[in-house]
């Protein structure tokens, strides 16, 4: 719900800081739901936290395994955890 878009809000506006407030918010209200991982970890890897981006983008694949986007990013923050 809210806290998801707005945590996609602030993401687009480099607002990192609050971008993460609202992922996580999002993830607790919502802990079923994989969009809520998949934002929260599109976060944490702007933050360049991609290990914690890659464990939420995990649990977005495990939620729905379909999510080819989901997927994809876990794929992206490990081979940037690879990196790192």
């Amino acid at each position: 719900p809210a806290a998801k878009h707005l945590a996609q809000i602030a993401l687009a506006e480099n607002n990192l800081e609050l971008a993460l407030n609202m992922a996580q918010t999002g993830v607790e209200a919502l802990p079923e739901d994989a969009r809520a991982y998949h934002t929260l970890g599109l976060v944490l890897a702007q933050r360049d936290n991609y290990d914690s981006a890659a464990q939420a983008f995990e649990q977005a694949v495990a939620l729905d395994p379909t999510n080819a986007e989901a997927k994809r990013a876990l794929d992206s923050a490990r081979q940037e955890q690879a990196l790192h």
